[in-house]
């Protein structure tokens, strides 16, 4: 499926744009590190260029989306200081319900 609409929006030269740029499909270089139930994803995208490692965000069905975070390391160092200050981490607020974390979009 993913080939099929890669191939409708640019083809396969959208593994040769730099990484960090919105190519509007799911590619081969595209390497999910977390997921929710409805199907969102973060990625870390390989591809060649001053962004490549960035940690970007693919909606559901959407697309992918700009950069969010330079990379992992970046990521887990804002991740860790909302829970630790209980402040928002791109607007979601962590939180304890009966020993489990939760991120609340408010």
């Amino acid at each position: 499926m993913w080939a099929e609409t890669t191939a409708a929006v640019g083809g396969f030269s959208l593994l040769d744009e730099p990484a960090g740029e919105v190519s509007g499909t799911y590619l081969s270089a595209y390497i999910p590190i977390a997921f929710n139930i409805r199907g969102d994803l973060l990625f870390v995208d390989t591809r060649a260029g001053q962004f490549s490692g960035c940690v970007r965000e693919f909606m559901g069905e959407d697309n992918d989306q700009g950069e969010s975070w330079p990379s992992i390391d970046a990521l887990l160092k804002e991740v860790v200081s909302s829970l630790e200050h209980g402040h928002p981490c791109r607007g979601w607020v962590p939180g304890i319900d009966k020993g489990w974390l939760h991120w609340k979009f408010p």
